[in-house]
């Protein structure tokens, strides 16, 4: 089993809920065995990311001005972002492979369903 969380990246110890920045890092040194398996913008342009790590890890909430740097979350949570993003892949592929063979219809078809599915995931990120 794996815990979920969400969480910014780091700049010298400092947490980065306000603008990226050269040399980020994600949170490593904090989270043991930490797995990053998305990245995305918050709604300001910041970025933020959902990772895995052992259920043994522990994970607290960290808050920094209005922002929650480093927040746990449940799979469903987890998921909610996740699984969008995994059907705009599979809408890109389709969309692609639809326009290498002609059929710009069905390509058009396919990308605006991706592009759906890709505010689905922000704002679904943006609700956490």
């Amino acid at each position: 089993m794996a815990k979920y969380l969400k969480h910014y990246w780091k700049n010298g110890g400092s947490w980065l809920t306000t603008s990226n920045v050269v040399g980020q890092t994600h949170p490593e040194s904090d989270y043991a065995g930490l797995g990053v398996k998305i990245w995305m913008h918050d709604s300001d342009g910041v970025d933020v990311c959902l990772s895995e790590v052992p259920d043994s890890t522990a994970i607290s909430t960290i808050t920094v001005g209005s922002k929650n740097a480093v927040i746990e979350l449940t799979e469903t949570q987890f998921n909610s972002v996740k699984t969008p993003l995994d059907e705009e892949s599979v809408l890109r592929q389709a969309a692609m492979e639809a326009e290498m063979s002609g059929d710009t219809d069905t390509a058009a078809t396919k990308n605006t369903a991706a592009d759906a599915k890709a505010t689905e995931a922000q704002n679904a990120l943006n609700a956490l």
